[in-house]
């Protein structure tokens, strides 16, 4: 199945974004990670410090602690990422070419909300974001406008975008070699996924803001 999103803005003027993409929520249980990309540790477009390879991990062990609940743990330059559970089912979603990809037990709204990771409510669900790309962490300082990204690692509010990517059903037989001390890759059918946009439910949205459009062919 092939998955296309794409962005128009439209008359009013808008802030750069801090991502571009879309959010899945996977049902409880697909919790084993496996990716072809930068790794193993979280990257960003502006700390891309890791190597490229095949990794394995867990929804919980790519949740990093910091002082206060945040945005973390994502992935740059994946070519693919898999979501599977223990019976090494699930999904895998080929990026056309590269994807940013993320995957947590909270919400962003939970990020928002909570002061410490305690206060975090125990989800069970996976919010998986394949995204086409995400703002820079930026912090070259903390109290001016230097704590912004800096301009390449932006995303303009002004400017058009369109990605896609496939999802498709894969299991555990055959695992590809992997990087890491102890990790393997694995491959893999499908659970049960929901798609979610602020304001929409996998159709186009429009206001002064920009359009935004989903489109879902399924591949025979």
């Amino acid at each position: 199945m092939t998955v296309e999103g794409a962005y128009a803005p439209g008359s009013n003027p808008i802030a750069m974004m801090p991502r571009a993409g879309m959010e899945l929520i996977v049902s409880p249980g697909f919790e084993n990670l496996t990716w072809l990309g930068r790794g193993p540790a979280e990257t960003y477009v502006d700390r891309q410090f890791e190597r490229i390879g095949a990794y394995r991990s867990t929804v919980r062990k790519e949740w990093v602690e910091y002082s206060r609940p945040q945005e973390n743990g994502n992935k740059t330059d994946v070519r693919w990422f898999a979501l599977t559970n223990d019976q090494g089912l699930g999904l895998m979603a080929i990026g056309d070419p590269l994807r940013s990809v993320g995957a947590r037990h909270a919400t962003k709204d939970d990020l928002e909300r909570a002061a410490y990771s305690f206060q975090l409510p125990a989800r069970q669900e996976t919010y998986l974001n394949l995204d086409l790309k995400q703002m820079g962490v930026g912090g070259i300082d903390s109290w001016s406008r230097n704590a912004w990204p800096m301009e390449p690692y932006r995303i303009p509010g002004n400017q058009p975008f369109r990605y896609r990517y496939r999802l498709v059903p894969v299991t555990g037989n055959r695992p590809p070699a992997a990087h890491g001390e102890g990790r393997q890759a694995a491959t893999m059918p499908g659970p049960t996924i929901f798609q979610r946009w602020r304001g929409g439910s996998g159709r186009s949205r429009t206001s002064g803001a920009g359009r935004v459009l989903v489109a879902v062919t399924r591949r025979s």
